[in-house]
C-alpha cells in the first residue's frame, strides 16, 4: 500500500467513526474527477485533497468542521473540472448544509468554464466566509508544502508574495468577522508565514 493510499483510508476511516458522512461523500465525489497526477507526474492529483483533509481535522475550534472538510474535497472539481453548483448542492440532502458548502465552494473558485473572477472580489468573499477562508487557507498551506522541486523559483516567489499580499490579509478580516475560530486562523497564519520564510530563504541562497 502506497502512502497515499494509506493517508487515503486514514482519513475516510475517521470520517466514517465521526460519523462525517457527508464529508465522506464529497471526497468520494471529487475522487472520480482527480484520478490524474499532479504536476510532478508523480504525486496522485487526489493526495492534494486528502492531506488538506486531514490536516483540517487538527484544527481547533472549527464552527463548520463537516462543512469545511467537504469544501477542502470539492474546491478544484468544480475551478478544475467544470462541476456545477447543483451538482455540489445534490451531494447532500440538507439544504441548509447544501447551502454553506455550495456558497464556500463557490467563494474559493478562481475561474469556472472559461470565466476569472475579480481578485480582490474573490478574497472579500473567503474573508465573509467562515468555511471558505479556513478551507483556501488549508489549501494554500499545502501549495507552499508541495510546491518546491516542482514550480519553477518564479512561480515560487508568485505564490509568496500572493501569501504575503492576499492570504495573510484574508485570515486576518476572517478572524475578525469569526473570532470564535481565532485558534484555527492563528494557527493557519503561523504556518503560512513559517513557510513562506524558509521558501524565500532557500530560494536566496
Amino acid at each position: 500500500m502506497t502512502k497515499f493510499e494509506k493517508r487515503r483510508l486514514t482519513l475516510y476511516s475517521q470520517l466514517q467513526g465521526a460519523g462525517m458522512f457527508d464529508a465522506l461523500a464529497s471526497f468520494r465525489f471529487a475522487e472520480r474527477y482527480h484520478n490524474g497526477v499532479r504536476k510532478d507526474g508523480v504525486t496522485p492529483e487526489f493526495q492534494h485533497q486528502v492531506e488538506i483533509g486531514l490536516f483540517a481535522l487538527l484544527l481547533p475550534d472549527l464552527r463548520f468542521t463537516e462543512e469545511v472538510l467537504a469544501t477542502v474535497a470539492l474546491h478544484d472539481a468544480r475551478e478544475d473540472y467544470g462541476v456545477s453548483d447543483s451538482e455540489i448542492r445534490a451531494l447532500f440532502l440538507d439544504p441548509l448544509r447544501a447551502e454553506l458548502i455550495a456558497r464556500a465552494v463557490h467563494a474559493m473558485t478562481k475561474k469556472f468554464r472559461g470565466e476569472v473572477r475579480d481578485a480582490d472580489e474573490l478574497f472579500d468573499e473567503m474573508a465573509d466566509n467562515p468555511i471558505a477562508s479556513i478551507a483556501k487557507g488549508c489549501d494554500r498551506q499545502h501549495n507552499f508544502g508541495s510546491m518546491v522541486g516542482v514550480f519553477s523559483p518564479e512561480k515560487q516567489l508568485d505564490y509568496i508574495t500572493e501569501g504575503r499580499e492576499r492570504f495573510l490579509p484574508m485570515l486576518k478580516k476572517a478572524k475578525r468577522n469569526f473570532p470564535y475560530q481565532t485558534r484555527a486562523y492563528e494557527l493557519l497564519k503561523f504556518n503560512l508565514e513559517s513557510q513562506m520564510f524558509l521558501i524565500t530563504a532557500a530560494l536566496e541562497r
